[in-house]
């Protein structure tokens, strides 16, 4: 029995009536109690993370122009996450998660062994989602990704027309990554399949006029037309933790603190937590999941010191936000407009009973 087939027996004898299963059932309760404490502006949070990150790895096979990744420094390690490290990240989450990102920083299909962590987080209870380039979705990749149980896909197609494309996905092939994506809608809905809910998304640029964000947009959704897409997300461009530097991108004076230190936990390939999926440099390492417990790094020095500089807006202090634009989106009841998506796909998933194997 190899490490996967472990994994997913240790995962599937789990009491159904224990305390983690207690936990995820109050989903909801808990989803408001970290409402409460980010609009009150509590730093010691009495509850844990809300959604997971992991990285199957920190490397790509692009090299995109608005990405850490490729530019990461010779002191960074690199590598890929084990089905071992995976699991154990998976059982110490598992308490206090609902979904699982399987994506940080580098291109998820470069681990070979991805559709066995979907099998052990599903097994687990927890919603999977992914998010790739798609340049290496060839038909193998597209059958095992949907007999592993994927909740959530979405693809990035940043261009209507090779010549945009080309500009952002450096390294990418715009007809055969339009025809991997195609392929993939394809066999889904040729096996009936409900999931993964497909989706297809664009980064729009800000210099973009309006003309030419509808020529994107409608060009996008004439490529995919025909084959099951479920739906489009058309995105602006953010300046990826200050990497990007444009006036354009702070629409506003006054920062309020980043909602993602209030419920994301975020797990590098080899345990590592960071505060941000922007870190991909690893500036503010928080602890490791190998050893250390979820709730000693939730409520960690390090953390704590982060969320009180948000909320004193002391945001010149932390160094891997200094230069980030969220905080200075355009906002609602005080919360960044970018965090709001967020926001709302944990209402979501509140309202969703805790996942089982998909159709």
């Amino acid at each position: 029995m190899n490490a996967g087939s472990r994994a997913l027996v240790r995962l599937s004898h789990r009491n159904p009536g224990d305390q983690e299963n207690t936990m995820s059932q109050s989903y909801l309760p808990r989803l408001a109690r970290v409402g409460f404490e980010y609009l009150t502006r509590r730093t010691m949070l009495s509850g844990g993370p809300l959604r997971l990150w992991v990285e199957p790895t920190n490397t790509c096979n692009l090299k995109c122009p608005m990405c850490r990744t490729p530019q990461l420094a010779e002191s960074v390690p690199k590598g890929l996450m084990s089905i071992s490290t995976f699991t154990t990240v998976i059982e110490k989450a598992k308490p206090y998660v609902r979904e699982v990102f399987l994506f940080l920083g580098g291109e998820p299909l470069l681990n070979k062994r991805l559709p066995e962590m979907i099998r052990i987080a599903s097994s687990a209870g927890l919603r999977t989602k992914l998010h790739t380039n798609a340049t290496l979705l060839d038909e193998t990749w597209a059958r095992n990704l949907l007999d592993a149980g994927l909740h959530f896909v979405s693809f990035s197609f940043d261009g209507c027309d090779e010549e945009t494309y080309r500009e952002f996905r450096v390294g990418g092939r715009f007809a055969e990554t339009c025809a991997n994506i195609r392929r993939f809608a394809e066999i889904k809905r040729q096996l009936g399949k409900k999931h993964p809910v497909t989706v297809v998304q664009l980064i729009e640029r800000p210099d973009w006029s309006p003309a030419e964000r509808k020529r994107q947009r409608d060009g996008i959704r004439s490529l995919f037309s025909g084959v099951g897409i479920d739906r489009f997300k058309f995105v602006r461009l953010h300046n990826f933790a200050g990497l990007l530097q444009d006036p354009s991108f702070l629409t506003s004076a006054e920062s309020s603190p980043c909602s993602f230190l209030w419920y994301a936990l975020n797990v590098g390939f080899d345990g590592t937590v960071v505060p941000c999926c922007m870190d991909y440099d690893r500036r503010v390492p928080l602890g490791n999941l190998l050893t250390d417990d979820v709730m000693e790094i939730w409520n960690s020095p390090g953390l704590v010191a982060l969320r009180e500089k948000m909320v004193s807006r002391r945001i010149d202090e932390i160094d891997l936000c200094r230069g980030c634009d969220v905080p200075y989106k355009r906002k609602v009841l005080g919360i960044p407009l970018r965090n709001l998506s967020g926001a709302q796909e944990l209402f979501e998933a509140a309202l969703r009973k805790p996942a089982g194997r998909p159709r």
